[in-house]
């Protein structure tokens, strides 16, 4: 992955510089099920939970959960949602 800021966001959870990460959109942090995955894997490793914003997706309790059934966004051309490690 070639994005620094997202680089520099993954050092300094690695770093323990802060506790949860959040987004405003999950596709603004990766626009696709494996990158996110990769992130997120990275975040629980470094004890940083996730959360969006807009969306209903928590990391913060036991595994990635989505409070919501997995929903089709025509717009963006992929599903989104998580529940218990389900990509």
């Amino acid at each position: 992955m070639e994005r620094p800021g997202l680089q520099q966001a993954l050092a300094q959870a690695r770093a323990k510089r802060y506790d949860m990460l959040l987004v405003y959109r999950v596709d603004r942090l990766s626009r696709s099920g494996r990158g996110l995955a990769q992130v997120l894997e990275e975040l629980h490793h470094a004890g940083v939970s996730f959360r969006s914003a807009t969306e209903p997706f928590d990391s913060g309790t036991a595994g990635v959960q989505s409070r919501e059934p997995r929903q089709h966004h025509p717009d963006r051309g992929y599903r989104v949602g998580c529940s218990a490690g389900n990509l």
